[in-house]
């Protein structure tokens, strides 16, 4: 077997039993990465990276991450059950995420 990466997947419980269905049992999360951020660190990334794109649409993107949190939280709540999640505090400067990713990445 192989040792895969999913970007922001399952994004629920459903997407999760499905892809156990797919793959007919034979995948098994070894690890989960949550990079956990503040709600104000989010606004202030977001009128930053709008006001370099021009893309200022502030009530999709709290929607988007409401609905992200929500969808999220029962997966995060399997992983965390099964002891394979690691939380990464996500109000930190992109170097320093990076080597707390890093860190877990190679501890595991």
């Amino acid at each position: 077997g192989g040792r895969y990466i999913f970007d922001g997947f399952p994004r629920g419980v459903d997407a999760l039993d499905g892809l156990d269905r797919i793959m007919g049992g034979s995948v098994r999360t070894k690890l989960a990465i949550s990079l956990e951020c503040s709600d104000d660190v989010l606004d202030e990334r977001f009128t930053a990276r709008s006001q370099a794109n021009g893309n200022n649409d502030t009530e999709t993107f709290r929607r988007r991450v409401n609905y992200s949190k929500q969808a999220f939280a029962p997966v995060l709540a399997m992983c965390e059950d099964e002891g394979v999640l690691r939380r990464i505090d996500g109000n930190q400067g992109i170097e320093e995420v990076y080597e707390c990713v890093h860190e877990v990445l190679q501890h595991e």
